[in-house]
């Protein structure tokens, strides 16, 4: 009976683990927006860097990101939740910064982030260089939503007390 017992208990938890593993899936499958014909592919490259300056947190972004793409700069916490940003536009030759004056209510811990969304950036020379929804871009983090591709370089984490 004790065997018995144990075995029902067995199967019981692996169909428990395996229900859900399953519900865990995700099975539509999550797809870059589709290459533009025509337009050549992009590789972007980029790095993203927070460090304390004084009172500030300066983020910086080196990249090879066209002129003329709007973005946004932003600290946020550990959750992803921004804590301050700034709207810019990418200027030839300069690699994007900005400093955020650090808040007596920010966590111990933010990360630096720039994001471009295709949204933000449907005009015809930089849909003629990326693709509309920048689908024409590669880049390891890239992020794709709802059929286009974000933009996106993140920061190590940074100790700010």
């Amino acid at each position: 009976m004790q065997s018995l017992k144990k075995k029902i208990v067995l199967i019981l938890a692996v169909a428990i683990f395996t229900l859900a593993l399953a519900g865990c899936s995700n099975s539509a499958a999550v797809t870059p927006a589709k290459v533009d014909s025509g337009i050549s592919v992009v590789e972007l490259t980029g790095v993203c860097t927070a460090e304390v300056i004084g009172d500030q947190v300066k983020v910086s972004v080196v990249t090879n990101m066209r002129e003329d793409i709007i973005f946004k700069l932003s600290v946020t916490d550990e959750a992803g939740n921004i804590l301050d940003e700034l709207q810019m536009t990418k200027v030839k030759d300069v690699d994007p910064s900005a400093e955020f004056t650090i808040q007596a209510d920010w966590p111990d811990v933010v990360y630096g982030f720039l994001v471009a969304k295709p949204d933000d950036n449907n005009t015809t020379g930089i849909n003629g260089s990326y693709g509309k929804n920048f689908s024409n871009i590669t880049y390891d983090g890239m992020v794709y939503n709802n059929g286009k591709n974000y933009i996106v370089f993140m920061s190590e984490p940074l100790t700010i007390r």
